[in-house]
């Protein structure tokens, strides 16, 4: 599930997260988003016990669009404050570690 999210994350453009979500099922949709809203009611159990009527895919769809639109996780959105394909920078030169640890 994570690394469909981050596919869908990493796509350049709105229209290209659309495309991709649109190219899986409806109830994969649900799954992710129940995935990345833990407290939501996506799945069609789920709205069942909540009294809902289930999401479409069209829904599913543009929920997940809307959700990354709205993300900081996006890589191209300046508030991202990690690039998680940078390497990470070597300790510098000052830096020692403190001891052994003790058991």
């Amino acid at each position: 599930m994570r690394a469909a999210w981050d596919r869908l994350e990493a796509m350049p453009d709105l229209a290209s997260v659309r495309r991709g979500a649109e190219a899986h099922e409806r109830e994969y949709l649900l799954d992710m988003l129940q995935w990345n809203d833990r407290n939501g009611c996506w799945t069609d159990e789920l709205a069942a016990l909540e009294e809902m009527d289930p999401a479409s895919k069209e829904e599913a769809v543009q929920a997940v669009v809307d959700i990354i639109r709205d993300s900081c996780w996006r890589f191209d959105d300046p508030r991202r404050q990690t690039d998680p394909t940078a390497v990470p920078p070597e300790h510098p030169k000052s830096w020692k570690p403190r001891g052994k640890r003790k058991k």
